[in-house]
């Protein structure tokens, strides 16, 4: 099983190339927002236009799915420079 794992800070817009580029097709990963003021949340997206999901510290700081076909990820934070880490496994 392959293993994955990354820390960023997310920058301020998408931006090409993606932010997080896993090197093989993940089973499972997980997106935390290590960040604790609510309004340093972020923004996650599998093509760098669409919004996925947004984390938001003290209501829902991670993101956690399996079977999803995605090796790149774009972040975006609201303010702040919160820091994310990425884990994936294969």
């Amino acid at each position: 099983m392959a293993n994955f794992a990354a820390r960023v800070t997310a920058p301020a817009a998408f931006a090409a190339p993606a932010d997080i580029t896993i090197p093989f097709e993940p089973k499972f990963f997980t997106i935390v927002n290590e960040d604790t003021v609510a309004a340093n949340f972020v923004e996650w997206s599998y093509d760098g236009v669409n919004v996925a999901g947004r984390l938001t510290p003290g209501i829902n700081a991670f993101y956690r799915t399996e079977q999803r076909a995605v090796r790149g990820i774009w972040l975006r934070r609201g303010a702040g420079t919160p820091a994310v880490d990425v884990i994936a496994e294969g």
